[in-house]
């Protein structure tokens, strides 16, 4: 369990560091980070944002997040501030939430 995530002061959710002790397919003792929301479960739009940075479909300057490949639109088209802005313009945006998932 990790840090609890918050919105307007009231806990929406934990950040939660898993480490893999026991796997078959791949190396054992790796860490997953990953959000839990209250009510909803694991946030897919959250590892969407997160996975696209990694991937580098998603570029992130400060606080803000942006489009960085050609295949999902503008380059440089800003999405949002902050992570939880981000998250609401994927699922809004259907399509481009399923070509950043296509990326990655």
């Amino acid at each position: 369990k990790g840090q609890q995530i918050k919105k307007n002061g009231e806990p929406i959710g934990n950040l939660c560091k898993v480490k893999i002790a026991k796997n078959k397919l791949a190396p054992p003792f790796q860490l997953a980070e990953f959000d839990m929301m209250y009510g909803t479960g694991i946030d897919r739009a959250g590892e969407l944002v997160d996975l696209g940075v990694q991937v580098g479909a998603l570029k992130k300057n400060g606080t803000w997040y942006s489009i960085n490949h050609e295949s999902l639109g503008v380059i440089g088209s800003m999405i949002g501030q902050g992570k939880e802005k981000a998250k609401a313009f994927l699922m809004q945006n259907s399509s481009l939430s399923n070509s950043v998932e296509s990326l990655i």
